[in-house]
């Protein structure tokens, strides 16, 4: 029988269907055999969902069908508040919705046998990307904490959203959130990071991406924010030294400077010790002796629109009062535990503490505690033992390593020798005959197997009156040899603690020998892990070595670059995988930014180990060191941070209106920001001035008419902060840019604006104009029926949109009387051509010529030859 129930309040009602299955009994049965049908477990129920696991965006189709492999089946069907229902076989029924528009579906599949009921829920998981994704922060002095929020609204389910920073394009963090709730809702990760100088102007982006398993979207839904551009201020404050190393009792001294020009005052904050103006923009402190332990000092300047300040990193220092090793006498084959105590040392965070056997170094173990104060701290170092170190010497060395800074001698204070006692051999016989060696001979006594690997030891017997020769084991097989030899073999050892024990039973007594057998294995993963670490602070580096066996015989090696600097030794005794962490603490340099560091975790299994050292080693992790060391007057610093009981609120006003701070800045923003801090007490407030910078964005045109000799400015400015610096290209090449333009500059033009922000580009057409240069055509102008009022000064003008060209002629008004002078002098130089022409004509016609004599007296005539038109004649 199918029933509903219904519960409503006010509020709301909720349905819920299930089914009543009435077990009839059999009229041979009496009443006290009715049973009822018997529950089923769902790991053992025969229904079939497919899929069995659903991940759908909300607002998509959902399809689910139900099957069974049973056979005796007498009913089977979905129980759904909504979607439809369809049996598509006597054996399946499918349920589809066209749109999920619930967050939490519950459906259930049941079927109904012969003896017994049961069902199986499939896994809905209903989907949401975020409506927006931001990032946030406020500005941040130099050395101080910078504090990100990424805002991620309206997202489902919370349970699968992972957020991801970004600095610049390198992945720097990533967080997780355990909300169950499978509405949406908003969440806020938060990113804190310390920052420097250089930092101004990173961009810092956060991706919100649904991870939602096996079955979910192959792509990973992700929405990622814009870009945020960090703004970091800079304290002109220089501290000489910035780090003093000093030991307790001895003199220190610290100058204080600026290289501000604006400076209103400069002093040191300090509760001891003597000040000392040295300069007007420079003051020293000095102590004669050092006695605190936390020394504390504050060197300010106070500028005209701010004040900000710089603490100095003085580390204390004192060598311990006595260094000793101290152990107990060890059993062969026992592990040995061996303390080093170091009295009255500080401080405990610099303390490395080295062990030696012989002149050999084994170990170094380096402290955690943080405090300033002198302290003792005890080292523990455990090894397993053999009966050749029995009379080793041990000893243990205390050192100091205080930095760059620090002594160039390192401090150091060495324990005496402590000589090791190791009792020989492992008997287990009767009490009045322990001092006798058991005659059983193992082969071999020891050995050290992989986890997995075949296994055989040999047992036998140098004495002669032997009873009885066997093994008691719990796995594997054993086979006689012969009459005084037993072996034992195993095809795969499958445990991590075998103990096996070969007897041997004489005419007198009985005894027994056990082998050492050692289990192995590698580990599954090994890798390095950090934060990010101011100059000068610690850096806490972490090895994760993942499912190792056994523990004790793990030793972390570390690497800086290939330099081994580090060796690390595990003192767990069991024998079953587990996971360990070795730590590697350093005073980070600058030296140090974009180092690598590795970790290696080998395994030292003894003499009878592996030939070659089982080893498995990290990727390289590099280091991130940031550079400077800076805290500001909390009025510079943003978000702001304050203190206040009861906790205060915080509102800021910019312009005198209320902002919201989690709302980021545009280029418009910059100027006066106020920040009010109030509770039940009072308020207070403190205001800085903000400079909002950008990258380069262009709003110009695609062609451009400028007059020649123009300036290269007037033409398409770029928008910028800092004012981005322009490159022109033109035919593909970068030109110089022109101080003023000319006629040959006109062509086509690539613009590209640069600035710390980012970089912008932007294409145009320069056409120059230029003025008319010399006519080049005569033109004429013609005045019919001119009078004297055509006289005067005629203009021509050439002209284009780059200017005008003018030349000019004078047209003059000739007398009267000079008129009737031209036709008389036209006459007379008619009359002079005629009587030209005439004189001309008279010498042309007919000519006789007559023989002469000779000029000499003579009759000889000359004679003459006669031509007519060139023909003698």
């Amino acid at each position: 029988m199918r029933c509903q129930c219904t519960a409503s309040n006010y509020l709301h009602s909720a349905t819920k269907e299930f089914i009543i299955v009435v077990v009839k009994p059999s009229t041979a049965v009496p009443p006290a055999a009715i049973t009822t049908p018997e529950a089923v477990p769902q790991s053992a129920c025969p229904v079939i969902l497919t899929p069995a696991e659903v991940v759908v965006r909300f607002g998509d189709p959902l399809s689910i069908n139900c099957s069974t492999s049973a056979a005796n089946v007498k009913e089977i069907d979905f129980i759904v508040s909504f979607g439809k229902k369809q049996v598509e076989q006597p054996l399946s029924v499918s349920w589809a919705v066209e749109e999920v528009k619930e967050w939490d579906v519950n459906a259930e599949c049941f079927v109904t046998l012969e003896q017994n009921q049961c069902f199986k829920m499939p896994n809905v998981i209903v989907y949401k990307t975020p409506d927006s994704v931001s990032v946030s922060a406020g500005v941040t002095q130099e050395g101080a904490e910078m504090v990100l929020s990424c805002d991620v609204t309206n997202v489902a389910p919370l349970q699968a959203l992972r957020v991801k920073w970004y600095r610049g394009n390198d992945m720097v963090h990533t967080q997780m959130l355990n909300d169950t709730s499978r509405t949406p809702a908003s969440a806020v990760s938060t990113f804190r990071t310390a920052v420097m100088r250089e930092d101004n102007g990173v961009e810092f982006r956060c991706a919100a991406e649904l991870h939602l398993g096996p079955n979910g979207p192959e792509l990973v839904p992700t929405v990622t924010s814009s870009a945020y551009t960090a703004v970091v201020l800079s304290c002109p404050v220089i501290l000489t030294p910035a780090e003093v190393v000093v030991r307790f009792g001895d003199p220190l001294s610290i100058n204080c400077s600026t290289s501000a020009a604006n400076v209103k005052e400069i002093d040191f904050i300090v509760s001891f010790g003597k000040k000392q103006v040295e300069q007007p923009l420079s003051v020293s402190w000095a102590v004669e002796e050092v006695k605190e332990w936390d020394v504390n000092a504050e060197c300010f300047v106070t500028l005209e629109q701010n004040q900000c300040f710089k603490m100095p990193n003085v580390i204390v220092y004192k060598t311990p009062d006595s260094v000793s090793v101290s152990a107990g006498v060890t059993q062969e084959g026992a592990e040995m535990v061996l303390s080093c105590d170091v009295t009255n040392v500080a401080p405990l965070q610099a303390l490395r503490v080295k062990w030696y056997r012989g002149n050999d170094m084994v170990h170094t173990q380096m402290l955690n505690d943080t405090s300033r104060t002198p302290a003792s701290a005890v080292s523990t170092f455990r090894t397993a033992v053999m009966r050749e170190d029995n009379g080793v010497e041990f000893r243990c060395a205390a050192e100091l390593h205080l930095g760059p800074n620090g002594p160039e001698l390192v401090p150091t204070v060495t324990s005496s020798a402590y000589t090791a006692v190791v009792l020989c051999g492992f008997l287990s016989f009767h009490p009045s005959l322990q001092f006798y060696p058991c005659p059983v001979i193992l082969t071999p006594a020891e050995v050290v197997v992989r986890f997995g690997d075949p296994l055989s030891i040999n047992c036998s017997t140098s004495a002669a009156n032997v009873k009885e020769i066997d093994f008691i084991v719990s796995f594997g097989k054993k086979q006689v040899e012969q009459p005084l030899s037993v072996s034992w073999a195993v095809e795969e050892v499958k445990e991590w603690d075998v103990n096996a024990e070969c007897f041997v039973t004489l005419e007198q007594n009985q005894c027994s020998e056990m082998p050492n057998v050692i289990v192995y294995k590698t580990p599954d993963s090994v890798s390095v892990s950090a934060g990010v670490t101011q100059e000068g602070a610690e850096m806490v580096l972490s090895c994760d070595v993942t499912n190792v066996a056994p523990l004790q015989a793990l030793r972390v090696k570390w690497y800086r670059g290939n330099d081994m600097v580090h060796t690390q030794m595990f003192n767990d005794t069991s024998r079953t995988p587990a996971s360990a962490v070795s730590t590697l603490r350093n005073t980070a340099v600058r030296e140090d930014n974009g180092v690598e560091f590795r970790c290696a975790a080998e395994l030292h299994l003894g003499p009878n180990g592996p030939e070659l050292v089982p080893t498995v080693t990290s990727s390289a992790y590099t280091a991130v060191v940031l550079c400077g060391f800076l805290s500001f007057h909390p009025s510079l610093q943003l978000p702001c941070h304050v203190d206040g009981n009861p906790p205060p609120t915080v509102q800021w006003y910019h312009g005198g209106t209320a902002i919201s701070a989690s709302v980021p800045l545009t280029r418009t923003g910059s100027g006066e920001y106020t920040a009010e801090v109030v509770n039940s007490l009072g308020k207070s407030s403190t205001s800085v001035y903000i400079t909002v910078e950008y990258s380069p964005s262009f709003t110009c045109n695609q062609h451009y008419e400028i007059k020649e000799d123009a300036q290269v400015q007037s033409v398409c400015e770029p928008d910028g902060l800092p004012p981005p610096i322009i490159t022109w290209t033109k035919d593909g090449a970068v030109i110089p840019t022109p101080p003023r333009w000319t006629k040959h500059d006109s062509g086509n033009y690539s613009l590209t604006a640069t600035n710390k922000h980012g970089t912008r580009s932007h294409w145009l057409y320069l056409n120059v104009l230029f003025t008319p240069r010399r006519f080049t055509q005569e033109r004429i102008i013609r005045i019919t029926g001119a009078t004297s009022t055509n006289a005067g000064v005629y203009v021509c003008v050439a002209k284009s949109k780059a200017g005008r060209v003018t030349r000019s002629v004078t047209l003059s008004r000739v007398p009267p009387e000079v008129l009737w002078l031209l036709p008389l002098l036209l006459i007379i130089i008619i009359l002079l051509v005629v009587l030209l022409y005439r004189t001309c004509k008279k010498k042309h016609g007919e000519y006789r010529f007559v023989a002469d004599r000779a000029k000499d007296g003579s009759d000889v005539s000359i004679p003459l030859t006669t031509k007519h038109k060139g023909v003698q004649a």
